[in-house]
This record gives structure tokens, sequence and C-alpha cells, in this order.
């Protein structure tokens, strides 16, 4: 476990896919946007959860040449069209993932260096069932000036959150599509997505 542990002090940066999001539309359309590639052939785009304009971008595309009947990928447009709650929870996940991976290295430094608890964190014990125990996160608070975290607080890995949106043409391997049927009386562009 440790091992493993150790390892992530070599990464620099995560991709940390939030949602991923299927759009299904007709290849030529998936041509003319230039959103999947040059010809419609990249099936995947990972775009930053902050990058408004291009998120906006697949929402317009699946808005203009998307399935009607995809409910799960128009609930995910519209619920950004109404502001989402999503970023303040991502930032908390990062606060807490980093105050772990913070005191993760540093009980692993500990012995090695000597370090002390008193000059790299200020930590509040509270009652427990034998006493006052000082475990769990919330109740150690890194000082940031210290020796220690100005060395390590460059370390820290920077988290990337992005959107999947994947490409689904008239594809039966598609995870959110049951089957294709032509609408009755309609060109070839034009279909219909069914869901048993």
């Amino acid at each position: 476990m440790l091992k493993r542990f150790r390892t992530l002090w070599n990464i620099k940066s995560f991709l940390v896919c939030q949602k991923i999001v299927a759009v299904h539309a007709g290849v030529d359309a998936a041509r003319q946007s230039g959103l999947w590639g040059f010809n419609g052939e990249e099936r995947i785009a990972l775009v930053p959860v902050e990058d408004h304009e291009r998120v906006g971008k697949y929402a317009n595309f699946n808005r203009i040449y998307g399935s009607t009947e995809d409910i799960q990928t128009k609930g995910f447009f519209q619920g950004l069209d109404q502001g989402s709650a999503q970023w303040p929870m991502q930032q908390e996940l990062l606060r807490v993932w980093k105050a772990r991976f913070l005191l993760g290295r540093w009980h692993d430094q500990q012995a090695e260096f000597g370090l002390q608890k008193e000059e790299d964190w200020n930590v509040t014990p509270v009652p427990g069932l034998f006493g006052a125990i000082d475990s769990g996160l919330e109740n150690w608070k890194l000082k940031e000036d210290s020796k220690w975290a100005k060395a390590s607080l460059p370390m820290v890995p920077r988290v990337q959150w992005v959107y999947m949106f994947r490409l689904c043409l008239d594809d039966p391997d598609c995870g959110n599509l049951i089957s294709l049927a032509e609408v009755a009386g309609s060109d070839d562009n034009k279909r219909a997505w069914k869901r048993i």
C-alpha cells in the first residue's frame, strides 16, 4: 500500500472525468461541426469542466443534431443551463484530497526527516471513547508557512476535472442505445432513436 501511495508523489497531474455524456447524432453532422475531429473520426472529446464556451458548443450540437429521445443527455445539458452545484462540491473534494495527500506524505516522512507534529500541523484533539484523540483529517490543519509545507505543497498533483463527450453514431455497441429504427416515410439522413 505504501509503495502505491509513494508512486502518487511522482505524478504531476490527474484528469478526473466528472461525467460521461453520450451524444447520439449522424456522421454528417459530426463532420460538419468540427467538434469530433476533422472528418468526424474522433468519438471522444475531453472538455475541461470550467470551459463553459466549449461545453456550450457540445450542448448546441446536441440541441440541433442530437436525439430528442435521449433524456439523460438532454437532462445533463439542461442542468448546466440552470447552474450547477457541482463546482463547490468539486472544490471540497479537492481540498480533502489535498489534505489527505499531504497528511499521508507527512506521516511517511516523519521518521526519515525527524518531523515534529507541532512544527507542521495545528492538531485539535477531540474527546474519544478512551480519552482525547487526534486522529481524523478534520483535526489536522497544515501550517502552510512551515518548512516542510513550503517544500511539499508544490508537489501536490494538479487535478483537472473534465466532461467526456462520446459521439454515438449508428453504433449497436453503444451502451445508451438499445435499438435504432428508421423513421417511417423519412429520408436516409433522419433517424429516430427508440428505447425498448
